[in-house]
């Protein structure tokens, strides 16, 4: 109907089971949103709304039973498709000014910060939508349009290191200090954008003295990782990447690959030093440093395994072209894998394939 431009199509259409006014389940959990509807109600957002008689929302929600219905992530839905369609731009607005508490989604959130970047409460609202999610990226999404030297940045130093509601230490600077202070999202922010301020070294410190002793399950994947790479003695790079990779993959815990890929490719593109150093893995791993301190995770020490030198070239040519795409030293490096029978099936980064086929796309990226 809605791909026809005819929303009257809708008269009298209603759902078998209930008969209620048909309706579609956008914040459905085990499925994301078709990017084509959305696209389409934003298309015809007015007129979807006087077709269902200022009812669009609930319609979209797909259970209108519900009390009150649940139209928080429906608004997150469309907030990816706002910015480019008048009408719904000015709904969510007046959503957000009726709610406030919409800009606690992420999504709501990134919306808000790139139509409202004036607005002089905008970072205390990111650490808000952090806070409420335990996910740095809004924080990440405003931190770039702040001066080093000017006070917001400063602030948002302070708030990292001093969350609100605690007493803040006179010097927070000790290792056990900080781990404690320093909590959930805010490590990933702090390693993110002060990854030269003592006391994000002094985190990372606390870090290293768990992996080498009793692991502390106030630790996620996530965060460990951002520590680690955005922090680490830039000699330690190739082989902790491979290292985290080697461990995901053991303890089938690919759902963080994404957060290992993120924190190396933001490494590299900030540290030159960072980007040579996994160049020089690829092209002469017989050199690459092997000597970070081991980790000793629940009570045995762990190394990574004796992996396919073959498979963490792989690994790291695809970090690298994610990055800043191969270098001409590089594609040459790779190229004897060109005849490989052997089948990516190790590396978390990538879905299991033949090298050869990973190896064709690497090579597009050469710059």
């Amino acid at each position: 109907m809605l791909l026809l431009g005819d929303v009257a199509l809708l008269d009298g259409v209603v759902e078998r089971n209930n008969g209620r006014p048909v309706s579609v389940e956008f914040d459905e959990h085990l499925a994301d949103p078709d990017p084509q509807l959305v696209e389409l109600v934003a298309t015809h957002w007015t007129a979807l709304q006087q077709q269902c008689g200022n009812r669009l929302l609930e319609r979209l929600v797909g259970r209108l039973s519900c009390t009150p219905p649940e139209l928080a992530e429906v608004w997150a839905t469309l907030a990816t498709v706002a910015a480019r369609h008048l009408e719904l731009d000015g709904a969510l607005s007046d959503a957000v000014r009726a709610d406030p508490e919409l800009l606690r989604d992420t999504t709501v959130f990134a919306w808000y910060a790139d139509t409202n970047p004036d607005d002089p409460d905008l970072l205390s609202q990111a650490v808000q939508a952090a806070q409420a999610n335990n996910d740095p990226e809004p924080v990440l999404h405003v931190a770039d349009r702040l001066h080093p030297l000017h006070d917001p940045k400063r602030e948002l130093l302070n708030l990292l290191i001093h969350p609100p509601g605690r007493t803040p230490a006179a010097q927070l600077i000790t290792d056990d200090d900080i781990d404690m202070a320093v909590t959930g999202w805010r490590r990933i922010a702090l390693a993110r954008l002060f990854p030269d301020d003592p006391h994000t070294h002094s985190l990372y410190r606390a870090l290293q003295k768990h992996l080498a002793g009793t692991y502390r399950i106030d630790w996620t994947w996530p965060e460990a990782i951002a520590v680690t790479i955005n922090i680490a003695p830039v000699v330690h790079l190739p082989d902790l990447i491979l290292r985290i990779a080697e461990r995901l993959h053991r303890r089938d815990a690919d759902f963080a690959a994404p957060a290992l890929l993120e924190a190396t490719v933001h490494r590299i593109r900030r540290d030159p030093h960072a980007e040579q150093a996994v160049i020089d893995a690829i092209t002469s791993p017989d050199t690459m440093d092997t000597s970070a301190a081991p980790w000793h995770l629940h009570g045995r020490t762990y190394t990574a395994a004796p992996s396919n030198p073959d498979h963490q070239k792989i690994l790291m040519a695809s970090i690298l072209a994610t990055a800043t795409g191969l270098t001409s030293d590089v594609a040459a490096a790779l190229a004897p894998l060109a005849d490989s029978d052997s089948v990516l099936r190790d590396n978390p980064l990538m879905k299991p394939r033949p090298i050869r086929l990973a190896l064709l796309d690497l090579l597009d990226t050469v710059r």
